[in-house]
């Protein structure tokens, strides 16, 4: 059996100061602030619009920021993308494009590798590891077009692993996934926390099984809250949010009793 080692990682710091961008001169968000700790998981939430994408673009330098930055460990975190990890939305990946799971979990490998050289022998191992850890190595050669959802899911999460990442960036993971991937997702993130790692996850379904969340950020072009459960899911913030009748909904629900 093959082995992926998350080795504990020291504590860190990602420091979100004032950030504001948009798009074509329309701001998206706006004077975000935020500070997130290593050895946690953190759910970023709020309504269709309310710039949770957006958030991650800017942070990483996926589009241009009208003000503000972000730092990880009090440098620039578009001068440490070696240390993070994206998975952007499955809306945005091309499924189509002719590819073996294998070679998009390899990606992973691409800044220690350069993109003109082979893999070394030890990115190779890494890659089968990570692919092993999310129990699709006996697909690595399928065509990632022609997995599942949650397979192909999985196989994006195996390209983070295989990135041995510091932070993980994950855009809504849980969309057109099966219940098992789910739950493969959510053990990897109790072990990428444990190991001292920083995951930053949008959703937007407040049904989702949020005990797997140390805190929240509660967004809406600016933020609206962020703490813990009890901290955030107020009526006030939630009608701040999503309007008044939908808190009042979302406030009946399980998850919020």
């Amino acid at each position: 059996m093959i082995v992926i080692l998350i080795l504990m990682q020291a504590s860190m710091r990602l420091d979100i100061c004032n950030l504001t961008a948009g798009y074509r001169g329309s701001t998206a968000i706006a004077n975000i602030n935020a500070q997130l700790q290593g050895g946690e998981v953190v759910d970023v939430l709020g309504p269709n619009g309310a710039g949770k994408s957006t958030l991650l673009k800017a942070m990483l330098g996926l589009m241009p920021c009208l003000q503000g930055s972000t730092q990880l460990d009090g440098q620039p975190l578009h001068q440490q993308l070696r240390r993070v990890a994206y998975v952007p939305q499955r809306s945005a990946i091309d499924w189509d494009y002719p590819i073996a799971a294998w070679n998009v979990a390899m990606m992973g490998r691409t800044r220690q590798t350069g993109w003109l050289r082979p893999p070394s022998r030890q990115s190779r191992e890494i890659v089968a590891a990570a692919l092993d850890r999310m129990g699709m190595l006996a697909l690595a050669q399928r065509p990632i077009g022609e997995l599942s959802g949650g397979q192909q899911q999985r196989i994006f999460l195996a390209r983070a692993l295989a990135q041995e990442a510091d932070a993980f960036c994950l855009d809504e993971p849980f969309v057109g996934v099966d219940k098992q991937t789910e739950a493969v997702i959510y053990a990897l993130f109790a072990e990428l926390k444990a190991a001292g790692k920083l995951l930053v996850v949008v959703s937007h379904d407040l049904s989702e099984n949020l005990d797997h969340y140390d805190r929240f950020l509660l967004l809406n072009r600016q933020v609206i809250a962020l703490g813990d459960r009890a901290q955030v899911f107020t009526p006030e913030n939630l009608a701040r949010a999503y309007g008044s009748q939908t808190a009042f909904a979302v406030c009946q629900a399980p998850c919020c009793n």
